[in-house]
């Protein structure tokens, strides 16, 4: 039996390099969807080209996370991040970004363990 993925280190960094792309995209298609707001509506938004939106969705222009966070913001959305180490529990990031139906925007800076106490060494 074939194996059409080899497990390498160079292919485990790759494909968690495309899962967070791909989930990145799913929530801005999500975003558009929930509010009725086409690629076309988006890059007028974003006072950009419509291409370059769907270069970015598709994965043939790089999204930055300040390409991901301003696409969000102009969909009156937000993302929550989480840091996972393999063997754990998810950890909460330290920053939660928030965002109203008004657009605006806050971010509420939360106080986190260190990582040491997140990875369960001994501090």
């Amino acid at each position: 039996m074939s194996t059409w993925f080899e497990s390498t280190p160079e292919s485990e960094a790759l494909l968690a390099e495309e899962r967070l792309v791909l989930a990145a995209t799913e929530l801005v298609y999500e975003a558009m969807e929930k509010r009725g707001v086409s690629k076309k509506e988006l890059a007028q938004r974003l006072n950009i080209r419509p291409t370059e939106i769907s270069q970015r969705l598709k994965g043939t222009r790089n999204m930055t996370l300040r390409s991901l966070a301003a696409m969000l913001h102009q969909l009156d959305a937000s993302v929550d991040l989480s840091l996972c180490i393999q063997g754990s529990e998810p950890a909460r990031s330290n920053i939660r970004q928030t965002s109203q139906v008004s657009g605006n925007v806050g971010a509420q800076y939360t106080r986190r363990p260190p990582l040491r106490a997140i990875s369960g060494a001994a501090a």
